[in-house]
Formats: structure tokens, sequence, C-alpha cells
């Protein structure tokens, strides 16, 4: 397996696997049962992020084309070239947005209904580890191997947060539903919950 994700509900998991394929499997919480749903073919998947209750998978290939599929039927969504050998990936919960990020571009937001893009942190700047949206889409959230965790507002790009964590590095980030609890986890696999009430 190159890399593999949960849907937030834990109903839903995807893996790439070095075949090319992006397999999708169903868990039933009732009987505990686990069926594989879909196979997608594409070439050399490096991350796939399944947000949006399983509706949705991006996938980012090798030479830096993010692919998002639904996960019903298997059908293409969407197909961009975005950044080169994107590492960290998320797509929004309705599948409107993808937040990738890559050494020459830095971290960028595409909105892929409008066909834009937003630069929010340049690639000359501390490395990104991870990437995550709040669950109604509206915050984008950041960990950093600088030791800060950073937030994003989706609507304009305004900065929300910026918050020094002690850790050397935050590999991953995470959010409440309400946004009022922010936690994160360091090397040492220490977890800090923060009280941050972002809006």
């Amino acid at each position: 397996m190159r890399s593999g994700d949960a849907s937030p509900d834990g109903r839903w998991l995807a893996q790439g696997m070095d075949s090319g394929d992006v397999i999708i499997w169903g868990l039933d919480p009732q009987t505990g049962s686990i069926s594989q749903r879909q196979t997608i073919s594409v070439n050399k998947p490096t991350r796939v992020p399944l947000p949006d209750l399983g509706l949705r998978v991006a996938v980012s290939e090798w030479a830096g084309d993010v692919l998002v599929f639904d996960v019903a039927n298997g059908r293409e969504v969407t197909h961009r070239k975005l950044v080169r050998t994107p590492t960290p990936l998320a797509l929004s919960p309705d599948g409107r947005f993808v937040e990738a990020y890559a050494n020459e571009g830095g971290l960028t937001l595409f909105d892929l209904q409008a066909d834009e893009r937003r630069d929010l942190w340049p690639g000359a700047g501390a490395r990104v580890n991870c990437l995550s949206f709040s669950g109604d889409g509206r915050v984008l959230l950041a960990g950093l191997d600088d030791g800060t965790a950073r937030a994003w507002l989706v609507a304009d790009g305004r900065s929300l947060l910026v918050l020094e964590t002690g850790h050397r590095r935050v590999n991953k980030v995470t959010a409440t539903a309400d946004l009022s609890l922010l936690a994160t986890v360091g090397d040492g696999d220490c977890v800090k919950v923060w009280d941050c009430r972002l809006p």
C-alpha cells in the first residue's frame, strides 16, 4: 500500500496501491464487515484523502495531476494538473476545494468549481506535514515542520490562527465540529488539545 485514508465516520477506507489502483472499501458498523466497493486505476497514487462520508475521493498522481472520483460509481469528477508531486493533500467535504502542498509551489487552495487557485503559504516557508478541512468545509488546517498549527478561512484565504504548539513538528491537526477545540499530534506521539474558538 502506497497511501490510505478513512472517512471521518469510519465507514469508508481508501488505499492507494503500488500497482496504480485505488481501492475503496465500505465498512458496516452494525456487523463489522468490510467489502470492496470500487477499484479505480490511476498512475502512481501518492495521496488519497477521503472526506464527505465517502462520497468522493481525491487522488494525487506522482506527476502532479489531482483527480476526484465519485465513490459510488467510480466515475471521474475532475482531473487537474495542480502542483508537481503534491505530498499532503486534502479535499473539502463538498468536493469543491482541493488543498495541496508541494516544495516548489507551497500551500495552494484550488477551487475546482470556479477553476481558481489561491496561494496560502510559500514554498520557501516551513514544510507542511499534514492538511485537513474542518467538518463544515469553512476552514483549512495545517501542521508544519516549524512546530506551528495554522488555519485559514476558505472563503477568502484569511489567516485565522498561528499556534505555537511546542512540538518540534506537527504531524496531525484536527478540530471539533464547532471549531472550539483543536488537537495536535507532534513528535514522540504527544497529543495536545487546545481551546482555540475559531470563527
